[in-house]
């Protein structure tokens, strides 16, 4: 561990991701002797902080020892501090869409007899109308408005400025590149924008916990936990253990 002021990243071992699919609740624990530093923060279960992929919720801390003991053991609510990094990646079993509606109906049975339609309209109608109207009108209007209007307006308004206006600015750009992990992009498309992503729940907090527990939802596309990295209360070379599993950590 690095202490209170220097993150301590903590990759997985091996190379091991922790991968959520869109839509899903993943929880974790962390534990370690050296203590964890949290903030208290909102209510356990709600939403502390979220990007484009992820929705971080806090959680709670046990304070003294490892696994929860009857008594004042747990506190509530608390969110680590530290930073979550992961990747975006492809759906592993994407939705299949909607089946379209029901087909047409089965074709018809051999060609009518007789035409389905009734008979054309009738024959066409009489002769045209009877006799043109009257003459034309009387002779024509007035004579046209007076005489133009006076001379136009004043001379003109004076030279324009000095110098054209800044130029504006550029659209936002599309595609790979552009910053965004977008949602027809991930790590394999698009490495820029998709990879080595991260999410910050809390900077760093006041006290610490030997265990705190929290989870996060995977929001329209499935996600890689790569890493996390936390604030520990002190500097020592102890273990750290992560557990985790789908849904709560009830």
């Amino acid at each position: 561990h690095n202490g209170n002021s220097v993150l301590t990243e903590m990759p997985f071992a091996n190379n091991q991701r922790v991968v959520i699919p869109s839509g899903a609740v993943q929880s974790f624990y962390i534990y370690t002797p050296s203590r964890l530093r949290y903030r208290e923060e909102g209510t356990e279960g709600q939403e502390i902080q979220s990007n484009e992929s992820l929705i971080f919720n806090a959680g709670r801390a046990i304070a003294v020892t490892k696994w929860d003991v009857p008594g004042s053991n747990v506190v509530s609510p608390r969110v680590l501090s530290g930073i979550l990094t992961y990747d975006a990646i492809e759906s592993a079993n994407p939705a299949t869409p909607a089946p379209t509606r029901n087909p047409t109906q089965p074709p018809t049975t051999g060609p009518t007899n007789q035409p389905l339609t009734p008979s054309p309209t009738s024959p066409p109608t009489n002769a045209p109308t009877n006799a043109p109207t009257s003459a034309p009108t009387s002779a024509p209007t007035n004579v046209p408005t007076s005489a133009p209007t006076n001379a136009p307006t004043n001379a003109p308004t004076n030279a324009p400025t000095a110098q054209p206006t800044l130029n504006p600015t550029s659209s936002p750009t599309l595609g790979c590149g552009n910053g965004f992990c977008e949602a027809d992009e991930s790590g394999d498309t698009c490495p820029e924008d998709c990879l080595d992503l991260i999410l910050i729940p809390s900077e760093v907090g006041g006290n610490g916990a030997y265990g705190t527990m929290f989870s996060v939802t995977a929001l329209e596309r499935d996600v890689e936990i790569t890493s996390i990295n936390f604030h520990a209360s002190q500097s020592a070379g102890v273990q750290v253990q992560v557990y985790t599993r789908r849904g709560s950590f009830e």
